[in-house]
């Protein structure tokens, strides 16, 4: 007994002691209690049903040790009772003190309840009395859990269940754009657990008490006071993307924990779009779901370092892509810094015509046109081809576009399907099937689909 406080106290680790953010939960499920303590809990919701069906159990320590006083008891009785009285109360005493206990403190309390119920006890109504208080502790705790039935509502989801569906979602899209090497993430604790669970991700800031160093680099990583400094520890641990929910801020902790403010930090800056040149922002639509139309999550991944022109292009696009009409406006004028730049004019032209700016747009696409005639494409980036592709259709430059396409599909291969937005990817693959092209290869063909919602799958 003496050798685990001996070794907690040489080593300087709270052990089992050590709380956590499932210390705080009495359980798993659904609208479960969530309290520092016992007495929290108590203060907080008062004396309410699922309080009664938690406390009914610890009951039990009361036969149990009338059972040890009661005369007729033989000494195996009496000392078979204590073995299990002994750990029911200590395990009661560390329930009082945070809520996950009481799942420990239960399992105790159900071995010292078949423990009792199998001794030789006393007259057959104690007998009685016993198994009616038993059925009927059993039967409360049942009760909580019998689902609200009779009421004619709608069952409606909770905020955790609406969050957990689209955690999944998110999960199962980003591995499936992150490629055979897998993600290593820089996410809040909580999508961290679910993209490693759902999608096979690992990732840095679980707080799991073996995770110290993991903790210890997200913290540095989001406070560090320059992208340089941020670059070379997501280097050291070879982080692939940063995902920064909406409706969850916890990154934000771990910036205070480390600068003492959010403000002047590397999160600070992502917060505010002023993105490095080595990371390119990844379009994600959340599912539709009423109630969380204005969330979103912010997902950028580490690429090779970009020009100024490319990363405002591709700014640009995942703005229209994602809806943001004034953002894209702000990017789309910054664009005009690089008018001899072919990515720069078909990012421009993308965000005139989703603004319906047609005049704009025109003019632009005439820019496109003296380039292209200049050979100007030759150096032209994969996913630029693509977008250039789309303008030059919607301008009804077919011709050309299809010029476009045919070497967009040529010169496929995962790692740049995988770079185009959804919405790029499929209407590179509608102008295919408008013209009558396809990608040789089947396994890029296959995938090149599967990257795509199911809705839009149909639609093709």
């Amino acid at each position: 007994v003496a050798v685990l406080p001996v070794v907690m106290w040489k080593t300087k680790s709270e052990g089992f002691l050590a709380l956590g953010v499932s210390s705080l939960r009495l359980t798993k499920l659904p609208g479960g209690a969530v309290a520092s303590s016992l007495w929290a809990w108590l203060l907080h919701d008062g004396i309410t049903g699922k309080v009664w069906a938690t406390l009914l159990p610890a009951l039990l320590v009361l036969p149990a040790g009338g059972l040890m006083l009661w005369r007729g008891a033989t000494v195996f009785t009496r000392v078979s009772t204590a073995l299990m009285l002994g750990p029911a109360l200590l395990a009661l005493g560390f329930a009082s003190w945070h809520l996950r206990g009481w799942s420990n403190a239960d399992g105790i309390l159900l071995v010292l309840l078949v423990a009792c119920t199998g001794m030789p006890g006393p007259a057959r109504f104690a007998r009685f009395a016993w198994t009616v208080f038993v059925g009927a502790m059993v039967a409360f705790g049942v009760v909580q859990l019998v689902p609200e039935g009779g009421s004619g509502k709608e069952t409606q989801l909770t905020q955790a269940e609406l969050v957990g569906l689209i955690e999944r979602d998110l999960a199962r899209w980003l591995s499936k754009h992150a490629g055979p090497g897998g993600a290593v993430v820089l996410a809040p604790p909580k999508e961290t657990t679910t993209l490693f669970y759902y999608g096979g991700m690992r990732g840095l800031g679980t707080l799991a008490w073996e995770n110290v160093d993991g903790i210890g680099a997200a913290i540095r990583i989001v406070s560090a006071s320059t992208p340089e400094e941020a670059k070379e520890l997501i280097s050291r641990r070879s982080v692939t993307h940063l995902v920064i929910p909406s409706w969850d801020s916890y990154l934000d902790e771990y910036a205070r924990i480390g600068m003492g403010q959010v403000e002047g930090t590397f999160l600070s800056q992502l917060h505010n779009w002023k993105t490095p040149l080595w990371l390119r922002p990844v379009a994600y639509q959340l599912p539709t779901i009423t109630g969380f139309e204005n969330q979103s999550v912010k997902i950028l991944e580490v690429v090779e370092d970009q020009d100024d022109a490319v990363v405002l292009g591709r700014i640009a696009e995942y703005f229209v892509e994602m809806g943001q009409w004034d953002l894209a406006g702000s990017v789309g004028q910054a664009l005009r810094r690089f008018p001899g730049d072919l990515g720069a004019l078909v990012a421009r032209a993308q965000v005139e015509l989703a603004r319906g700016d047609t005049a704009a747009f025109a003019k632009t696409v005439e820019l496109v046109r003296a380039r292209l005639t200049g050979k100007g494409d030759r150096a032209l980036l994969w996913d630029r081809r693509a977008s250039l592709a789309v303008v030059l259709a919607r301008a009804k430059l077919n011709d050309l576009a299809r010029v476009q396409v045919e070497r967009c599909l040529a010169e496929a291969d995962e790692a740049s399907l995988r770079l185009l937005t959804t919405g790029a990817l499929y209407r590179l693959q509608v102008l295919a099937k408008a013209y009558g092209l396809a990608i040789t290869d089947p396994h890029l063909r296959e995938l090149a689909r599967d990257l795509l919602p199911d809705d839009l799958r149909s639609r093709l």
